[in-house]
């Protein structure tokens, strides 16, 4: 308590006790504490008492009843200061329940499960469970709810992987509509929809199967399946060939003469003893080939590769595009005797079959890889991926500073064609 509360207390003690004790004289408050008007200006009210007359000393002092106050405009700068302490504390309130409801929606929203865009909407009628060994007995009769898709006057292609676990909703209607076109997929009531199916990876598996491809139940965009169901669509028009000499192309560059890497000239992977033999094998043809890799056109080289490795090594002939393709990369980067060999050893330590290991691609080694399950297939490619990944490794630890500087890109090369 200040001293100016304690004065006016004490005041207001003594008045009580000289009324309960009256004698005839009244104890006055003292003038130096009270206005002319009666007020206090200590700030605190008083009460005045009436006094008798003859007992009135100072004129200060009223002869009634009276409860002093603070003046009119003092109380209405409280009342104001009141008013909008109370209004602070009402937004300050209001604040606090607007951020916990701000929090608890963001709770809310938060304990909600992660939308699935590729969910499939639940509709009133069940769904059709189609078998893979179904699909050739499709109806040929093409539904009226197709959409545009990735399929254009280059052929079906996707962006991305199409799997179980993530697909794009285009890439998905592409592939649905290039698998129906193809016998391999069976749409449900509501048509073509964007959202992966068991019918779209039992569509897959079974193309895979019946054109002997990896079975893997899941498309990529550079997939040998991609390429294959270009190829029955009819678009371009491609021929296998076509198709692994387009990655024997991607993979080779230029004309390049650098000694201290590749121990001959070389232009579009094809060397300088390769159009050699080219030339000495066909001699009539050969006159109108340059002397040199140099000179070598695009359409000679490709005859190259078309005559004396892809014809020359059967490739045709081999049933599994995976592993043609392997084997033709194989034939085009090394020594063509090597890989074949490569192909018999595979067969020969990893199946039942078994062929004679002489680097001859024949009839006996063609009917044996025609034959093998897609595990065995799948087996025998790796076998040849790991030995030519060992041969790079080893003339690479030879030749350091010349083979060694291509160890990185050619293994690279060979571990493409490897199938997990």
């Amino acid at each position: 308590m200040d001293q100016k509360s304690l004065t006016a207390f004490i005041n207001i003690a003594k008045i009580l006790q000289n009324l309960s004790s009256f004698t005839g004289q009244a104890q006055i408050i003292p003038k130096r504490q009270l206005s002319s008007k009666g007020h206090d200006t200590s700030g605190h009210c008083q009460k005045l008492i009436h006094v008798p007359g003859h007992m009135r000393k100072g004129k200060h002092v009223k002869p009634y009843n009276r409860i002093c106050g603070q003046d009119h405009d003092e109380k209405e700068a409280q009342q104001k200061n009141r008013e909008e302490t109370s209004q602070s504390k009402r937004a300050e309130k209001n604040a606090r329940e607007n951020e916990k409801l701000l929090n608890r929606a963001f709770r809310d929203l938060n304990s909600l499960p992660a939308p699935n865009y590729y969910q499939k909407p639940t509709i009133s009628q069940p769904s059709v469970t189609v078998d893979a060994n179904q699909y050739p007995s499709l109806p040929p009769i093409k539904p009226n709810f197709l959409t545009d898709n990735n399929t254009d006057a280059q052929g079906f292609f996707i962006t991305q992987s199409v799997s179980p676990s993530f697909a794009s909703p285009t890439d998905v209607i592409s592939t649905k509509e290039a698998l129906y076109d193809l016998g391999y997929y069976l749409p449900e009531s509501e048509g073509i929809t964007p959202y992966p199916d068991q019918q779209l990876f039992d569509g897959i598996s079974a193309f895979q199967r019946d054109n002997g491809l990896d079975r893997t139940g899941i498309l990529r965009p550079d997939d040998l399946t991609v390429d294959k169901m270009n190829e029955l669509l009819g678009y371009g028009s491609t021929t296998r060939f076509d198709r692994l000499l387009s990655s024997v192309y991607q993979e080779e560059g230029g004309y390049e003469d650098r000694p201290t890497r590749i121990d001959q000239p070389t232009n579009m992977g094809v060397i300088q003893g390769s159009l050699n033999r080219f030339k000495a094998a066909h001699p009539t043809l050969g006159r109108t080939y340059p002397a040199t890799v140099k000179d070598l056109t695009r359409d000679q080289a490709t005859t190259i590769y078309k005559m004396d490795y892809y014809d020359a090594y059967r490739i045709e002939e081999i049933k599994n595009e995976k592993l043609a393709k392997t084997l033709f990369d194989l034939l085009a980067n090394h020594s063509p005797i090597e890989p074949i060999q490569w192909v018999q050893q595979g067969i020969n330590q990893l199946t039942s079959f078994q062929v004679d290991e002489d680097g001859i691609m024949g009839s006996q080694t063609i009917n044996a890889l025609n034959n093998l399950t897609l595990q065995q297939m799948k087996e025998v490619n790796n076998y040849i991926v790991r030995q030519r990944s060992g041969q790079i490794n080893q003339y690479a630890d030879a030749n350091p500073a010349g083979y060694g500087t291509r160890r990185k890109g050619l293994t690279t090369r060979s571990e493409r064609h490897f199938i997990k």
